[in-house]
């Protein structure tokens, strides 16, 4: 680390010495022309206090003096799920809702990693009010808000496992140019939690007391929908078509039971 920051200061001082600054997407020329200086000052931060790590931060000292400032419970607090929920909320989308999905769709989907809950959760919810966007646009929307949106905590895997979810609920797929952002089972999981989404919706309308009128469940390599008297009613050939994509993205044969 310490290399590299006087091997950076140096280059800097020699593009400054030749007037030759290069241009960088979304860094400004004045914040460039100090990145010599800043160099400096970080080898020498570094050789005196020999951190264990350096963490570079998209955020400032403003921003730090805020977060200082709030109460225990709100510094607790999941960052990418909170900001999920304070952005999604005003589009339509219900936390309460997305956990009786995410509860749903667990016997294909769950994972015993919170973490990984916590992402699905937040899937679920900005899918929810993906579908309040007019449906031609719900393609390049749902790969600005996971690819450009300020969500704090997530970097490039979990910003491509979010696009994935909402482009399988809405029956769209992953453009190519971004699906190396991620491991290959990380991105098959997010699609399958985005079908799995898609058939909730179908066979629940999103109507609380339906969400018990259904089960899926996986035995013997076979994926079940399990239906009773008033769900079995509501299937469609939407709902077939849905419930065997899923069951093919998991490698299994589907079986619809009307008990």
């Amino acid at each position: 680390m310490e290399i590299e920051a006087e091997g950076l200061l140096r280059r800097c001082r020699q593009l400054q010495l030749a007037k030759r600054l290069p241009d960088v997407p979304g860094l400004s020329p004045s914040r460039l022309a100090s990145l010599g200086d800043t160099a400096a000052l970080l080898a020498v931060l570094i050789q005196t206090l020999k951190p264990a790590r350096v963490i570079f931060s998209g955020w400032g000292l403003r921003e730090g003096l805020v977060f200082a400032q709030l109460s225990p419970d709100q510094r607790r607090l999941d960052p990418l799920t909170a900001g999920v929920r304070a952005f999604a909320e005003p589009l339509g989308a219900n936390s309460a809702v997305a956990t009786m999905i995410a509860g749903w769709t667990a016997a294909v989907c769950g994972s015993p990693d919170s973490q990984t809950e916590k992402l699905r959760h937040s899937a679920i919810m900005l899918a929810l009010a993906l579908q309040q966007v007019e449906p031609n646009l719900r393609g390049v929307t749902a790969l600005d808000w996971a690819l450009h949106k300020r969500w704090i905590g997530a970097g490039g895997p979990c910003r491509v496992l979010l696009a994935t979810c909402m482009l399988a609920n809405a029956n769209r797929a992953l453009p190519d140019d971004i699906i190396h952002l991620a491991q290959p089972q990380q991105v098959a999981d997010a699609f399958t939690w985005g079908l799995a989404m898609r058939l909730c919706r179908r066979i629940t309308g999103l109507v609380p007391h339906l969400f018990s009128a259904a089960e899926l469940q996986v035995r013997d390599e076979e994926l079940q929908l399990r239906l009773d008297a008033i769900a079995a009613e509501l299937v469609t050939e939407a709902v077939e078509k849905d419930f065997a994509m899923l069951a093919e993205q998991l490698g299994l044969k589907s079986a619809i039971k009307r008990c």
